[in-house]
């Protein structure tokens, strides 16, 4: 089921069980049912065990895995800010020191904690408001997540954050993922990709590496397989044109690549999944 504010995942659903490093205006809450998860923030890697909660603030980089072969089941919360209150005065004074809080890039919260029984009890109700609909249900979602602030905030104040230095080196990566983004359509090439950022081509690998795990025509690649997933499963385009509209000079190429990370060929990917 499909909910505004809160998505049920299971990395059996999620594309080879992994997801792109990415980043995003909300911020994200997650909640582990079942089994543990990968995840880095950032240059920061760690696992997040079944129970836990990991909140990611906005505008971080981060990407998320399976960690073992048993899968894992979770729940998504997306919190935009623009959720939050107008008042100016109360808004500086208890949501501005979360959301743009350099110091405040992820918290984990562990299962034996208040705070986790706080967040799990709202997040259930929100779940449920958006299953039942109740009049107004909108209203009272967005209540509740005022409420879960007010706990990120009382714990953060209870909280000795250590400084976090902010790196260059997360802007350029952004800089370039964006180009990828928006050109992944064309030959791109890695000379391409570094002078995005003015950089050389080993610098560029370096932080690809840092932050994507992946070099970055690898990531260009996995980014144009993405996309054509989607086509594949919304419309019934010739998957020849599909790959070359992805970026793929020949389809023999594209079909490989797909092959390889999803254990199955377009079209056979087409036809098990397709709406």
């Amino acid at each position: 089921m499909e909910n505004s504010f809160i998505r049920i995942g299971n990395f059996d659903d999620i594309k080879n069980r992994h997801v792109l490093t990415h980043w995003q205006d909300n911020v994200e809450v997650i909640k582990i049912d079942e089994g543990d998860m990968n995840c880095m923030v950032n240059s920061e890697k760690f696992t997040i065990r079944k129970g836990n909660i990991c909140i990611i603030n906005k505008k971080q980089l981060h990407r998320i895995s399976c960690a073992d072969e048993n899968g894992c089941t979770f729940k998504n919360l997306f919190i935009d800010p623009s959720f939050f209150t107008a008042n100016k005065k109360i808004y500086d004074k208890y949501i501005d020191p979360i959301l743009n809080n350099d110091n405040v890039s992820q918290i984990i919260v562990n299962s034996n904690t208040s705070l986790n029984k706080e967040i799990n009890k709202l997040i259930d109700e929100i779940y449920y408001l958006e299953k039942e609909k109740p009049l107004c249900y909108e209203l009272s979602v967005i209540a509740y997540i005022h409420l879960m602030f007010k706990e990120i905030y009382c714990y953060i104040k209870t909280k000795k954050i250590a400084n976090k230095k902010s790196s260059s080196d997360i802007v350029l990566f952004m800089k370039m993922t964006s180009f990828i983004y928006e050109n992944f359509s064309e030959k791109i090439s890695l000379d391409d990709i570094a002078s995005v950022a003015n950089i050389s081509r080993s610098k560029c690998s370096n932080i690809f590496k840092k932050y994507a795990d992946n070099s970055p025509i690898e990531f260009l690649n996995l980014y144009r397989l993405e996309v054509s997933i989607e086509k594949l499963i919304n419309n019934d385009q010739q998957i020849s044109e599909m790959a070359l509209e992805c970026g793929f000079g020949q389809q023999s190429y594209y079909n490989k690549l797909f092959l390889r990370e999803y254990k199955i060929t377009p079209s056979e990917y087409r036809r098990k999944y397709s709406k």
